[in-house]
């Protein structure tokens, strides 16, 4: 089984940024039809990026300190379709060096982890990121 805590915990003011990994979400022992109806599915959803931004919130530059914090992504109705908006949700959700740098060394570690098992298969993936 799988314990759970609240990743959010003690944190003030949390950005959250909750994002869909992957463009296959079906094994290979899957049917025809099995595998037409994911991949049509995660065309939509995750399109040519490999990611769906499923929903975040965070504060974009020039906002005001004290502005409610933006929701972003498909379940809030403001889905990011493209690479540019992408880079821009990414910039802005990862304001500093600091944090831009610690990301993308948990992301490392992650992709290391993947690479080095050899009794799984890992399809998709989500990834929850926050800060405050």
């Amino acid at each position: 089984w799988i314990g759970l805590t609240n990743l959010l915990d003690g944190l003030g003011e949390a950005w959250v940024l909750d994002l869909k990994m992957g463009t296959r979400t079906w094994t290979t022992k899957a049917s025809e039809d099995k595998v037409e109806s994911q991949a049509k599915k995660c065309k939509l959803q995750t399109g040519p990026l490999g990611v769906r931004v499923v929903g975040g919130k965070l504060r974009r530059p020039g906002a005001a300190p004290d502005a409610p914090l933006e929701r972003v992504g498909y379940h809030h109705g403001q889905p990011v379709e493209t690479e540019a908006d992408l880079v821009t949700l990414l910039r802005d959700f990862l304001p500093t060096d600091a944090l831009r740098t610690s990301a993308r060394a948990q992301l490392e570690s992650i992709e290391a982890w993947w690479k080095g098992l050899d009794c799984f298969a890992l399809y998709a993936s989500s990834l929850l990121m926050a800060h405050d």
